[in-house]
């Protein structure tokens, strides 16, 4: 997997740093991964440093990342509020080139 993520755990609150670069598909396990570590710490904040993430990824796959983690976040928020009865708020920081660029 070309995406690299560093994952800690304190006071319901999991930090994960992740470096490397894109692909759709990486992103997506990289994702699953995470949201697994979630479950197993019952973490209730989460803070995803993607700034060291290097991106040369088109607008489509961005399209499909976003439908993909919000499926994702739905899914498994849905199954945490059913077993754990929490819900989990997520902070995201990824650098400019990222993100959508200025028109």
């Amino acid at each position: 997997m070309s995406i690299q993520q560093n994952m800690h755990f304190q006071s319901g609150l999991l930090k994960v740093d992740a470096s490397g670069e894109f692909s759709l598909e990486d992103a997506k396990q990289a994702f699953r991964e995470m949201l697994g570590a979630v479950a197993q710490y019952k973490a209730k904040k989460i803070l995803f440093d993607g700034r060291n993430v290097k991106a040369k990824h088109q607008e489509l796959e961005r399209f499909c990342y976003g439908e993909f983690a919000a499926q994702e976040l739905w899914s498994r928020n849905t199954e945490l509020l059913r077993s754990l009865r929490m819900l989990c708020i997520s902070l995201f920081v990824i650098r400019k080139d990222l993100g959508k660029p200025l028109r």
